[in-house]
């Protein structure tokens, strides 16, 4: 599942059997000729460590938040279990972010099936917020095609504010991955948001992926995503791909 989906579970760092660095950003322009939104990940052995810098719209102007995480993770073959602590720096995050642990699983009961979970429980304030992902490789077991869902909710949600998504994602070629996803990633989005991914790797080692997403409200608004890794591990045949905010993670979380 590589860096970027072990940010959201952090049982995927023992799933990577060597280092992995990431850098991610994405196009949407709040401070002009500026670099919005990025972040850096490292990880692999059973560790990882992150941090993403977002600026947020703040009257007339923007400030920042910078959020940080460390993670560590174990398990074997086919279950693994991580636990990770997150806290946020700058001058907006003591109104939008608060100190959290989590606790995540993967598990993988036979090839054509994937499960994933995570609990999050917010230190300050004792909020609790649950996920959970399933990935179904219909093919033996293959990346070829790989079909995926997930849904988030929080202690307070309802069916019609709880997060949810599902998408394709086909590997034509080897090193090429095509995905495509629907979803909700806001409470109150009045629409859902599509998103169209494209990773490639080369044999150096060095990988990248580009997404677009939309969202069709009043208007067509797209945000282009991109990332760049390092050195970057394919999952073993027994792990899950976490398809759910990996794609999204640059584009539409804030």
């Amino acid at each position: 599942m590589g860096a970027l989906g072990s940010h959201w579970n952090p049982a995927g760092w023992a799933t990577m059997s060597k280092g992995e660095a990431v850098f991610t950003w994405n196009d949407r322009s709040i401070a002009a000729k500026r670099l919005d939104n990025w972040g850096v990940l490292l990880g692999g052995h059973g560790f990882g460590a992150s941090m993403r810098r977002t600026l947020v719209p703040d009257g007339t102007e923007s400030s920042r938040v910078d959020d940080y995480q460390v993670a560590m993770a174990g398990g074997g073959r086919s279950d693994y279990w991580g636990v990770s602590y997150g806290w946020a720096k700058g001058p907006s995050a003591s109104e939008l972010r608060q100190q959290y642990l989590t606790i995540g699983n993967l598990t993988r009961p036979i090839k054509y099936v994937s499960l994933g979970s995570t609990a999050t429980f917010g230190l300050r304030n004792g909020r609790t917020q649950g996920q959970m992902d399933l990935g179904l490789r219909p093919f033996n077991g293959s990346h070829r095609i790989t079909f995926f869902g997930d849904v988030a909710a929080n202690d307070k949600d309802n069916f019609t504010t709880l997060q949810w998504g599902a998408g394709i994602e086909v590997m034509p070629l080897d090193g090429i991955r095509i995905a495509g996803k629907v979803s909700k990633v806001l409470p109150n989005d009045p629409a859902p948001w599509f998103t169209l991914g494209l990773a490639s790797r080369s044999r150096d080692r060095c990988s990248s992926r580009r997404t677009m997403t939309t969202t069709l409200n009043d208007s067509i608004q797209i945000t282009l995503c991109a990332s760049v890794k390092l050195n970057r591990v394919s999952p073993p045949r027994s792990t899950l791909t976490v398809k759910n905010r990996s794609l999204l993670w640059a584009c539409a979380v804030s």
